[in-house]
């Protein structure tokens, strides 16, 4: 935490599971309200920025946190969670994925209205050649991108 633009840092004090934070947002209002999240139950909560304490509800793991909408909201491999109360408690809602658990990343303009991305990543580069020499780089099972090597003259 810092409160001088990052010239200096201090640690916070912390009660609850913290193996790998992967997003942090605040809650506006007169109190510096924060909530995180992360792999193997990293969601924390603080209500005065100093003092994180274990989230109720949580995924087991997320990437995506955010305060929209009046509300925290986490992307979970199944769905999105919800919390009213600042990150202390959250109330998740499955998403009929086309491909279950591959949820990564939600948005909530209000409390009816939420998107949810998913997909996942080759797991293995499969960058291959053409016969005629164009490069073919496999984004996703459907995506491919190809790079065409242009030779000769131009007229």
């Amino acid at each position: 935490r810092t409160e001088d633009g990052g010239a200096t840092w201090k640690g916070v004090n912390t009660t609850g599971v913290e193996i790998l934070t992967m997003g942090l947002t605040t809650i506006p209002g007169p109190l510096t309200r924060v909530a995180t999240t992360g792999v193997l139950e990293s969601s924390l909560f603080s209500l005065d920025g100093y003092h994180f304490k274990q989230s109720l509800g949580a995924p087991v793991t997320s990437q995506d946190i955010k305060y929209q909408g009046g509300q925290v909201t986490i992307a979970s491999a199944n769905g999105v969670c919800f919390s009213t109360s600042s990150g202390f408690l959250y109330k998740c809602k499955k998403a009929p994925l086309k491909n279950p658990g591959t949820g990564r990343y939600a948005a909530a303009p209000s409390k009816d209205v939420v998107f949810l991305t998913a997909g996942t990543w080759p797991s293995k580069q499969s960058n291959s050649t053409r016969r005629d020499g164009s490069q073919v780089a496999r984004l996703t099972n459907d995506v491919r991108v190809v790079y065409e090597k242009k030779v000769g003259k131009e007229g």
